[in-house]
């Protein structure tokens, strides 16, 4: 299963050659059938067809319409820090696809409740039931059956926002579904600052109303492997070669820092 994933992400940056060409364009009716699955589902909320399940605590969402590669992980991570610093209790709900993110994220963030759960709805519940007055919903956007006070979502300057949707593409949702953003964030790593401030007018022209923000992604501090984690190590890279190991969607940005 990972290596499907690898190649379909390589066949999404056209790195996959002559047959990675043909199975994507193979995938256009299972786009397509997607894509009108995703518009039928929103219009059903929009309509109110669909019922959203309300929670007795405040809901932040953070989510984005690609699959990864937006910073979504540091950025809750920071909210959550944030909302700690204001005297807030937050918890942070996910589905957990990958235990490392888990880890990440009570690493990150010490003492702040992680919940995990197939069932964002659930994980919400739970939050409350532990004493948190803030549930942050880990990569949210697309799940509306959960419905929140604030709705955040990140984009990515390094990636296109125009392109084939799931599975032929990386994206969950068209620039469209940002009318429904109460906040968009551009995050940049290699990127601009010219060319985030241009996605950044792109995507407000999607949601007039929304608050704007730029984020830039570096670096962070150089650490022993055996050692603590908060612990500052080093003040620059050791001497000599390095190997850079990743488990993130879009490595690329990291490998270029």
């Amino acid at each position: 299963m990972r290596s499907l994933r690898v190649w379909l992400r390589r066949s999404w940056d056209g790195q996959s050659g002559p047959l990675g060409r043909l199975a994507i364009g193979l995938l256009l009716p299972t786009e397509l059938f997607y894509r009108g699955t995703v518009a039928l589902r929103n219009r059903c909320y929009d309509l109110g067809i669909l019922s959203q399940f309300e929670s007795r605590i405040p809901i932040i969402s953070v989510g984005n319409l690609a699959v990864g590669g937006t910073g979504k992980t540091p950025f809750a991570s920071w909210l959550m820090t944030r909302f700690t610093s204001l005297g807030h209790r937050p918890a942070l709900v996910t589905r957990g696809y990958g235990s490392d993110e888990v880890l990440l994220y009570k690493i990150r963030n010490p003492g702040v409740p992680v919940v995990v759960r197939k069932s964002k709805i659930e994980g919400v519940a739970q939050a409350a039931r532990e004493e948190a007055n803030v549930a942050v919903l880990d990569d949210g956007f697309q799940h509306r059956a959960a419905k929140r006070d604030v709705d955040i979502v990140l984009l990515a300057a390094e990636q296109s926002t125009e392109g084939p949707m799931l599975p032929r593409g990386r994206f969950r949702e068209p620039l469209n579904a940002l009318s429904r953003a109460d906040a968009i964030v551009i995050t940049r790593k290699v990127a601009t600052q010219e060319a985030a401030s241009a996605l950044g007018r792109l995507a407000i022209g999607e949601a007039p109303e929304a608050v704007l923000g730029q984020i830039h992604l570096v670096g962070g501090v150089w650490t022993e492997l055996e050692g603590d984690p908060h612990v500052e190590a080093h003040d620059g890279p050791p001497a000599g070669d390095l190997l850079a190991v990743s488990s993130i969607a879009e490595p690329d940005g990291f490998h270029e820092m």
